[in-house]
């Protein structure tokens, strides 16, 4: 299946985006979009634009000619958590931006960032996923997957600040309330993810920081080629078992349309290249060590389809038609 036919075009990405600017200023007043530029175009001696991507609790601008430096404005609850911006810098190396305080701007908070290179896969999907350009999305897959293989190789599990108990308790908890409300025919998997829990949970698997939203904004591509330039936005990212933001290769290779969620023609054939190069990245070689990752991928397909802002699904969300569609493969 074409699945192109099921993504935004980028006009509409455009449009998006400057609703969500206009939002974001009108959330944050007297504050205004002319302030940021004025500011910056001062500090940095450079006039500045907008990014063709933006969220709801940010704004965030290119700044110079050379478009090396990024700046972003953020709401005070949007706060990002410098510990979490090193060490998913530490863990995954070329793949996410440098991140520096910059002070204040009235009640809001400035960051400066590296640029990100490349464009949301949002913008470059179209083209990447269509059926006749195989080989750029092989690339995507590639990249995703040796992206993951990066925090397997590099785990968190002696980090001071981590707190598996609580992690444990909060994904034990999460999956039993979603046993409360799921459709029965979903909890045999829901049931064996639960029993292998504490599996993940042991000395030896790897604790990790895993990337909270692998959604087409947040992945950065070059269109060209296909390969992953970077992974922006980690406000949510957290540390827990490997394998809970695997559910991101889904955003690669699926789409929502009006009818549920459709996978890519090829997505059997990109599904095993991805754990192909997962496994040889991160020298996953035992049916033990695959099982436990599978698990930690399930438990992940859970939480990011399961739940919406922490509540479980119910019947008629889309959402819950994506997790029973993702569930069926296994």
């Amino acid at each position: 299946m074409d699945i192109t036919k099921y993504m935004v075009d980028e006009a509409s990405i455009q449009a998006l985006s400057e609703y969500q600017i206009a939002k974001f200023f009108e959330s944050n007043k007297p504050i205004v979009q002319e302030n940021c530029h004025e500011a910056l175009g001062i500090a940095v001696g450079e006039p500045v634009r907008p990014t063709r991507a933006q969220g709801m609790t940010s704004y965030t601008v290119i700044a110079g000619a050379s478009g090396k430096k990024v700046f972003q404005f953020c709401a005070p609850s949007a706060a990002l958590d410098m510990k979490i911006m090193a060490l998913a810098k530490d863990t995954y190396g070329k793949f996410v931006p440098t991140c520096e305080e910059r002070g204040n701007m009235g009640h809001l908070l400035v960051y400066e960032m590296s640029r990100v290179w490349g464009v949301p896969l949002s913008i470059a999907q179209r083209e990447i996923c269509s059926i006749n350009n195989l080989q750029l999305l092989n690339k995507t897959v590639q990249d995703l997957a040796k992206f993951f293989a990066m925090s397997w190789t590099k785990p968190t599990n002696n980090t001071p600040w981590m707190d598996t108990a609580t992690t444990y308790t909060t994904l034990s908890q999460q999956l039993q309330a979603l046993a409360k409300t799921l459709p029965r025919h979903l909890h045999t998997k829901l049931n064996e993810a639960l029993d292998w829990l504490p599996v993940l949970f042991t000395p030896t698997y790897p604790q990790v920081l895993n990337h909270a939203d692998l959604w087409e904004m947040n992945i950065h591509v070059d269109s060209r080629t296909g390969n992953i330039d970077g992974i922006v936005d980690w406000r949510y990212a957290y540390i827990g078992p490997f394998g809970l933001s695997l559910w991101g290769l889904e955003t690669l290779i699926g789409a929502l349309g009006s009818d549920g969620w459709h996978f890519h023609a090829h997505h059997l054939e990109l599904r095993e290249l991805f754990w192909d190069t997962l496994y040889a990245a991160a020298n996953i070689s035992t049916p033990f060590e695959k099982k436990a990752v599978n698990t930690g991928r399930v438990v992940g397909i859970f939480l990011a389809y399961g739940l919406i802002k922490g509540v479980p699904v119910k019947a008629g969300d889309l959402s819950l038609l994506i997790l029973e569609k993702v569930l069926s493969l296994d």
